[in-house]
């Protein structure tokens, strides 16, 4: 239950840092509720990135996420999927890495304060099951123009 960051300078690698999340409340339901009660299957994934926030909570969910913000000012028209490989020992994790970039999208550093994935690949969008989130633990993050941040994500089932 892993995001791995990693902020890129001219594909320099500047930083790389992996957080542990929180899986909402909403999340858990929706995996018992496929896997045991035979309810349709979210197929797609994308990862969104998150800016102002104070907190993340379980109970969060795309429509009432209080304590944080989903920051939308990047390059792409759309969050970026998440590519899940073939679950390995417990484990399923990205075939590939999701990349951000702020080429265009920025003129001045900003700050991200975390991730989410969630089942609705609108940036900005309000619907779908929100499955997880992370914060930094430590404070945001600065990204300058022209920079460019490479997420994959890890989910191990607990024993």
């Amino acid at each position: 239950m892993i995001y791995t960051f990693e902020l890129r300078r001219k594909d320099i690698l500047v930083e790389r840092e992996s957080i542990r999340n929180s899986i909402t409340i909403q999340g858990r339901n929706g995996l018992l509720d496929t896997f045991f009660r035979g309810a349709a299957q979210n197929t797609s994934w994308f990862f969104g990135l998150i800016g102002n926030c104070s907190k993340n909570h379980e109970s969060d969910e795309m429509t009432h996420h209080p304590g944080w913000e989903e920051f939308v000012n990047y390059d792409s028209p759309n969050r970026q999927q998440w590519l899940p490989a073939v679950p390995e020992n417990a484990i399923v994790k990205n075939i590939t890495l999701a990349v951000f970039s702020f080429k265009e999208s920025i003129k001045e550093p900003t700050t991200i304060n975390g991730f989410f994935l969630v089942s609705n690949g609108v940036k900005g969008g309000t619907s779908g099951v929100l499955w997880s989130s992370a914060i930094f633990k430590d404070g945001p993050r600065i990204i300058k123009p022209g920079e460019e941040m490479r997420l994959s994500y890890n989910y191990r089932i607990p024993v």
